[in-house]
Order: structure tokens, then C-alpha cells, then sequence
């Protein structure tokens, strides 16, 4: 869905710490800092080209850079956020949870 705070791979907050909705970076080069942790997260999510790029240049990136690179799965308009989070959530509750779970389980087994 859209971007949100709790986005493992970077931060939404503008220079004077004011919150951008649908946008994420990592800062941590502007200050001096390559941050190991989330950059882990990144790079077990997107391409080793897009998880390189984002903490060496610290920029602010929009919602839809995210999507491109493979970030989030969809961006939505934050009106229509609750409603699009209620649809997906009933397209996979009236799945099989024994399919669901051992799909899972083998989903993550190769990685």
C-alpha cells in the first residue's frame, strides 16, 4: 500500500523534520553515518543497484521511485488508503489459511 512510518527501509521526514507522506530515504550519509540496519532491510527488498543508491545519496524519494524499485507493492491516495488496505485484506482472508501458510512457509524456505 501507500508509504507509512513504520516502512523498514527508510525515513519520511523532510530536512526540518516535518512528515512527507509517500516519501522514504536514508539520511545517515548526511550526517556522516551509513546505517547497517535498515540498509539490511533494503537490500534483502530491492535490487543491490536501487540498495546502494538510496543510503550514498541520502535523498528524499517519492512514492513512486519506491514502487518502481520494488519498495512497496502499491501506492494509493491517502483517502483511499483505508479502503483499498480492507479489500486486500478480505482478498486473501477468503483464501485457504492451510494453503496461505504452506505457501509461506515455502516462500520463505528459498529465499
Amino acid at each position: 500500500m501507500g508509504l507509512h512510518r513504520r516502512l523498514p527501509a527508510g525515513s519520511q521526514r523532510r530536512p526540518g523534520g516535518r512528515f512527507q507522506p509517500g516519501a522514504v530515504r536514508h539520511p545517515g550519509v548526511n550526517i556522516g553515518l551509513w546505517c547497517l540496519t535498515p540498509i539490511m532491510a533494503l537490500s534483502r527488498t530491492v535490487m543491490p543497484k536501487h540498495a546502494t543508491l538510496m543510503p550514498a545519496t541520502g535523498r528524499l524519494y517519492d512514492a513512486q521511485f519506491a514502487l518502481r524499485v520494488g519498495l512497496v507493492n502499491d501506492v494509493v491516495e491517502p483517502k483511499r488508503l483505508a479502503e483499498t488496505v480492507k479489500a486486500l485484506a478480505a482478498e486473501i482472508a477468503s483464501k485457504s489459511t492451510y494453503t496461505l501458510a504452506l505457501g509461506k512457509q515455502a516462500f520463505y524456505r528459498q529465499l
